[in-house]
């Protein structure tokens, strides 16, 4: 069975619509791998899967196997995202990203292959996961804290702060510095129900240099 352009083309344009919307996620929270790269990745994904699915079918005496290419497309992935991983210390960055990349490639090879409903609930599902819903749900007792430090030694003033209110800090990265003005740090906590987080926030910002980006539940940036 032969598509009709038109259906080829409309196939392709939902691929790139549908890991577009993925990549904004990414692109907006700036992760390396974002909006071109996921649009990129469905998009190279549903025209290989057409390929695989129509392209040979005229000649008749090959055995033809669709899903040989479709194998070989989530090997390719693979080595992609393994790209945006990045070892910092004894901690690890870019896992997400990479599981975003593997699965926009698998929604391109959905729409590709007619699978609509299964490729926009896909789709559905990733954006509320990467928006970190399930997180938040799951996570009640987990925190972000943004600060903004002038000294490494902030740095540990703000961790006994934390430890002399039984916090327990998950990850520490320095995010992305928009000027030149001070550090800008993230840390990732774990609270207990009893703790008032406002009251310590108050506290670590009372410290002279450290001024506060965000504290807000987590599910932000991953």
């Amino acid at each position: 069975m032969f598509l009709q352009e038109y259906e080829i083309a409309l196939r392709l344009v939902l691929a790139c619509i549908l890991g577009g919307i993925v990549g904004w996620e990414r692109e907006k929270i700036h992760k390396p791998a974002g909006l071109k790269t996921h649009t990129l990745v469905a998009l190279g994904s549903a025209l290989l899967t057409l390929i695989s699915m129509y392209a040979f079918s005229t000649f008749l005496t090959l055995n033809k196997d669709p899903a040989r290419i479709a194998a070989n497309i989530v090997t390719g992935i693979g080595f992609l995202g393994a790209g945006t991983i990045i070892r910092e210390g004894s901690s690890v960055r870019g896992l997400t990203t990479a599981a975003s990349i593997w699965v926009v490639s698998a929604i391109g090879m959905a729409v590709a292959a007619g699978m609509y409903v299964l490729a926009f609930i896909t789709t559905f599902l990733v954006f509320l996961t990467l928006e970190g819903i399930f997180e938040r749900t799951i996570l009640r007792n987990q925190k972000l804290l943004r600060v903004r430090i002038t000294e490494e030694e902030q740095l540990r003033e703000i961790g006994s702060i934390l430890k002399k209110n039984h916090i327990a800090i998950k990850h520490v990265s320095i995010l992305p510095m928009s000027d030149t003005v001070g550090i800008p740090v993230e840390f990732k906590l774990s609270i207990s129900k009893k703790t008032k987080f406002e009251q310590v926030v108050m506290e670590i910002i009372r410290l002279e240099g450290v001024s506060l980006l965000e504290g807000v539940a987590l599910g932000r940036r991953r």
